[in-house]
């Protein structure tokens, strides 16, 4: 009984070890990209930005000059829905 249960755990793990076993080539997400610009090109327009030095570039945020109200008043009709109670999707 002992040998019985050893092999058949042995060959459970075999199954088990086969369904994990990955792909031995990797394709890079970035294989097919093709750049229209140059490396000067880039630089240049980077380098307007302020703080741009070194290849380190700056985070930009920006602040909206819109009011919460003007901001509610551009909803879709269909977004404005999803507040509705009686809607499916409610939530």
């Amino acid at each position: 009984m002992n040998t019985r249960q050893i092999v058949v755990s042995i060959a459970l793990y075999v199954f088990a070890a086969s369904a994990f076993a990955q792909s031995a080539e990797f394709i890079a997400p970035d294989a097919g990209f093709k750049s229209t610009k140059s490396r000067a090109q880039v630089m240049a327009e980077v380098g307007g930005m302020p703080g741009a030095k070194d290849g380190v570039y700056p985070m930009m945020s920006t602040r909206s000059t819109m009011s919460r109200q003007q901001v509610r008043d551009n909803v879709s009709p269909a977004a404005s829905m999803q507040n509705d109670a009686s809607s499916l999707y409610f939530g």
